[in-house]
């Protein structure tokens, strides 16, 4: 007995007096497939989702088997009524917690993981398409969530993630000709993307074996992904008269692939977009206005304090695209309409990055895009509208190799 008590209190000590804790960042692509989509009668969910889902986390790795995440997850899809019309947008949102079984396989370049948990739910009507349509609303429910995937490893420190998600329980309710239904929002999300350790932040030889050797910028040509959300802020919003162009209403998005050619130049394809709302001085709320670039880019940096910070300036032209969303109001109200318009326009803009790893750095961006005309129609006359802009986003960039 008091062999067994030694060894109960010994051997505890012995694994946990050298925590191996790995920090990282998870972001995820995919689509929903819902398992009840016409459970509601006269209503339905459009499966597969008719846009991606979104996801991104945060986990913690406690050795080498176990890992806990808390993810946030996003999908919206088409509401169909009985006769098959389009009532408008249902979205869901999530904020789970997840606890994850790994086991690494081939060195540990390849990890098979399971995970299960659970939170809660957001579903919300928008983006009403049939002003008829007699429902809407926002509801929150619990739910929990079971799965599977694998990470490949890039990078010590990268791995591309495949995975597969079941909701289930989420089943808010929303108003529909007088009553309170549920509407099943029960799916299989699969999706793929990228898991990346920040380990400098961490616990364990590896943790300190990065901090023995920290990130910096370098005179290697690399190629880099970089992912950033922000807000942006229109600068001409009043160019079409009785209308106003607002800072966008939701998250802007912002990612690119580019390279660094040597220790001061590189060059990169960038995209970022958002939804920007249109109001009225008179009627409020009149309509959502998609707004979105795609540019090539120069970018000129300048290594600081160790290579660890890095300033940069930043270039180029490209398009602008700008489009009628989600109406608040029908068009017999508001008389404003437009179909897809491209544009041509020119960016300018810098921003600073602190190195984290050899392969990872976090920053904050500004950039200025001018020069952008879309056509609109308000009451029957045609005008243009400038979404001119300034964004200002912060996130990561990963390189590679």
């Amino acid at each position: 007995m008091r062999a067994l008590l030694v060894l109960l209190l010994t051997v505890p000590g012995a694994v946990f007096a050298e925590p191996a804790l790995r920090p990282y960042l998870h972001f995820h692509y995919g689509k929903a497939l819902y398992t009840q989509p016409d459970d509601t009668p006269g209503l339905e969910l459009e499966s597969p989702s008719e846009e991606p889902s979104l996801g991104t986390g945060f986990g913690l790795e406690f050795g080498r088997h176990w890992a806990f995440e808390y993810s946030l997850d996003y999908v919206k899809t088409n509401l169909r009524e009985a006769d098959g019309s389009k009532a408008g947008d249902y979205s869901t949102a999530t904020m789970l917690g997840q606890i994850m079984y790994r086991y690494p396989l081939r060195n540990d370049r390849l990890v098979p993981f399971a995970m299960a948990g659970g939170g809660v739910g957001l579903g919300e009507f928008g983006g009403r398409e049939d002003f008829a349509f007699d429902g809407g609303g926002s509801d929150y429910d619990a739910l929990g969530v079971i799965g599977g995937g694998l990470d490949y490893f890039l990078a010590e420190n990268i791995a591309l993630t495949a995975q597969a998600k079941y909701y289930f329980g989420l089943d808010p309710t929303i108003r529909f000709q007088g009553r309170r239904p549920e509407l099943s929002n029960d799916q299989v999300v699969l999706s793929g993307g990228l898991r990346v350790y920040l380990d400098s932040l961490g616990a364990g030889e590896r943790a300190r074996a990065s901090r023995a050797d920290p990130g910096r910028d370098s005179d290697a040509m690399r190629g880099y992904l970089a992912l950033r959300a922000g807000k942006a802020y229109f600068t001409d919003r009043h160019t079409v008269p009785g209308i106003a162009i607002e800072r966008s209403s939701g998250p802007w998005g912002n990612g690119a692939l580019g390279v660094n050619f040597n220790r001061y130049l590189g060059a990169e394809l960038a995209i970022e977009g958002g939804r920007s709302q249109i109001t009225s001085s008179t009627l409020g709320s009149v309509t959502g206005y998609p707004v979105y670039t795609g540019t090539l880019l120069g970018r000129v940096r300048y290594p600081m304090f160790g290579d660890r910070f890095s300033p940069y300036v930043l270039a180029g032209g490209g398009v602008g695209f700008g489009e009628t969303g989600d109406r608040d109001q029908p068009y017999s109200v508001t008389g404003f309409g437009g179909g897809n318009d491209v544009s041509g326009i020119a960016v300018v803009g810098g921003g600073a990055e602190y190195f984290l790893e050899k392969n990872v750095a976090v920053g904050l961006e500004v950039k200025y895009a001018t020069l952008f005309e879309t056509e609109v129609t308000v009451n029957g006359q045609p005008g243009e509208l400038a979404p001119d802009y300034v964004s200002v986003t912060a996130g990561i960039r990963i390189f590679y190799p």
